[in-house]
């Protein structure tokens, strides 16, 4: 494969990963779960947060190998609002986060193939897993990346760090449309098993939603380093996430057609 096939396939896969951000499906109204959250991490029942959803931006880095079509991707997500998008029968931001941020980390590995106008990768998991954090202070603050998918986001990061929960990335689907030398709107969808390590910040149900939903689209991809078969690239987008206890049919479905929606999206550039 020579090198322009190999970055055209890299830059497509970093778009599936990465993210756009344009509206798609709608989830159906009972897939959206409510909780609770203390934004005080405190545990307390009193004054807590109503939602369904939590938005935030990403930054991920993304190697490829194009001897395997296999990735390894690293992701840093800070959730900057909460939403209710049908608890209420209302669709309105609840909560806008201000020196108090939820934030995650994930590793994750899968497979990636052109088919046909489109590049397609498949989530395999489980990577070096999912874990949650709060932080009482400000939002992290992300300067320097990872050298490749295969390590953590840990550089910059607020060292008063609190764990909030714990997780393991089982699959997901992602596509970008191929057009030439460049790539049309990709997005993605990922399945996560979900535990919380305490209830301070996610208050209720208890016990809490033990999977957890996560969707984004693309917003810009930049090469970071090419070595042989290998290609780094970085990207930076918006991921939404919602829960679940059981993976439903109709979810199940979505992610296995990489529609798992981004309904009523309010998308802020990373």
């Amino acid at each position: 494969m020579n090198i322009l096939n190999k970055t055209l396939l890299s830059v497509a896969l970093t778009a599936c990963l990465g993210i756009v951000s344009t509206s798609a499906m709608a989830l159906p109204p009972q897939l959206y779960l409510g909780f609770t959250v203390d934004e005080n991490n405190t545990g307390s029942l009193v004054g807590n947060v109503v939602a369904d959803k939590i938005i935030g931006n990403y930054s991920e880095i993304v190697t490829l190998n194009s001897a395997t079509n296999t990735f390894q991707a690293s992701i840093v997500w800070d959730a900057s609002q909460l939403v209710n998008v049908f608890t209420n029968n209302s669709a309105n931001v609840v909560n806008t986060t201000t020196g108090k941020q939820l934030w995650l980390v994930d590793q994750f590995i899968g497979t990636y193939a052109p088919s046909g106008g489109n590049t397609i990768f498949t989530t395999t998991g489980p990577g070096l897993g999912l874990q949650v954090y709060y932080t009482a202070s400000v939002s992290p603050t992300i300067n320097t990346p990872p050298a490749d998918g295969s390590v953590f986001w840990t550089s910059n990061l607020d060292p008063t760090k609190v764990a909030v929960a714990t997780g393991t990335t089982t699959g997901g689907f992602g596509q970008a449309a191929n057009a030439g030398s460049g790539f049309g709107i990709g997005f993605f969808s990922e399945l996560a098993t979900f535990a919380l390590v305490n209830n301070n910040y996610f208050t209720s149900p208890n016990p809490f939603y033990n999977i957890s939903f996560q969707t984004g689209q693309f917003n810009s991809l930049t090469p970071v380093s090419s070595s042989g078969t290998f290609s780094t690239l970085g990207s930076n987008g918006s991921m939404d996430v919602i829960f679940n206890t059981v993976p439903e049919p109709e979810i199940l479905a979505l992610v296995g057609v990489g529609l798992l929606g981004l309904a009523l999206r309010r998308r802020k550039q990373a």
